[in-house]
């Protein structure tokens, strides 16, 4: 089960990096 629970912390983390890259670059374009 903790294996599981670190896995999915993984995988948010992956997608607030994705997220925060997204809007990084939408603001540089602006």
């Amino acid at each position: 089960v903790q294996s599981s629970i670190e896995h999915h912390k993984d995988e948010m983390n992956a997608l607030r990096l994705q997220l925060e890259t997204a809007l990084n670059s939408k603001t540089e374009l602006e």
